[in-house]
C-alpha cells in the first residue's frame, strides 16, 4: 500500500461530505466505498490477542462499505488524516456495550482477533454510529438471507461485493442461479 502521499477527493454538493483528506491506504478511490455515513473522533483502545494498547485519539469515517480508523495530523490550519487501520463492513463485527461504560463499543473484523474499543465523545454520538452500524449489519443480513438471485437481478455494486464476500468464504456460488 501506498504513503505518504495525500489526496483529497470530492463527493459533489453534499455538505457533510465535501471533502475527506486521507493517507492514499484504501485500495481504489475512496469515493467507490459509498456514502460517507458518520465521521467523528473517538477514543480507541486496541486489542490484539489480549494485549491492550493505550487509549489513542482517532478520526473514524463510516462509509457504506468501509470503516476507517486514521491519525489526526495537525498541520497549519488544515488537519489532514493518515490511514491507520480499516474493517470492511461485509467483515464487521459489533458489540454496542461494553460492562460499566455508556460511551463505549466495540469494533471488529469477523475472523480477527483484533478489537477496536471505542469511546464517544457523548452517548448521541455513540447512539448515532450504532444506529448506522447496525442498519447496515440488517442490510447485509437481509440481502445474504434473501431469496437466490438471478444474473439480471444483480448490479455491479453487488456483484463487487459479491467477490469480496466469496474471497472471504462468506457466501456460496450457489446464491447466483442461472436465469
Amino acid at each position: 500500500m501506498p504513503s505518504g502521499r495525500w489526496i483529497t477527493e470530492l463527493f459533489g454538493s453534499d455538505p457533510c461530505q465535501l471533502c475527506v483528506p486521507l493517507c492514499v491506504c484504501v485500495q481504489g478511490k475512496l469515493s467507490s466505498q459509498g456514502k460517507l455515513l458518520e465521521q467523528d473522533t473517538f477514543g480507541v483502545l486496541e486489542q490484539d490477542g489480549g494485549v491492550l494498547s493505550r487509549s489513542k485519539e482517532r478520526r473514524i469515517f463510516l462509509f457504506e462499505h468501509i470503516v476507517i480508523f486514521s491519525e489526526i495530523l495537525h498541520k497549519g490550519s488544515t488537519p489532514g488524516y493518515l490511514f491507520k487501520h480499516s474493517i470492511k463492513v461485509n467483515s464487521l463485527a459489533m458489540q454496542d456495550s461494553v460492562e460499566g461504560d455508556q460511551l463505549q463499543f466495540v469494533l471488529w473484523c469477523r475472523g480477527s482477533e483484533e478489537r477496536f474499543t471505542l469511546q464517544a465523545p457523548s452517548p448521541s454520538v455513540r447512539t448515532s454510529w450504532l444506529e448506522q452500524i447496525t442498519q447496515l449489519l440488517e442490510t447485509q443480513r437481509d440481502f445474504l438471507s434473501g431469496p437466490p438471485l438471478t444474473v439480471g437481478d444483480v448490479t455491479q455494486n453487488e456483484m463487487e461485493d459479491w467477490y469480496d464476500w466469496r474471497a472471504q468464504g462468506a457466501l456460496s456460488t450457489e446464491v447466483f442461479s442461472k436465469r
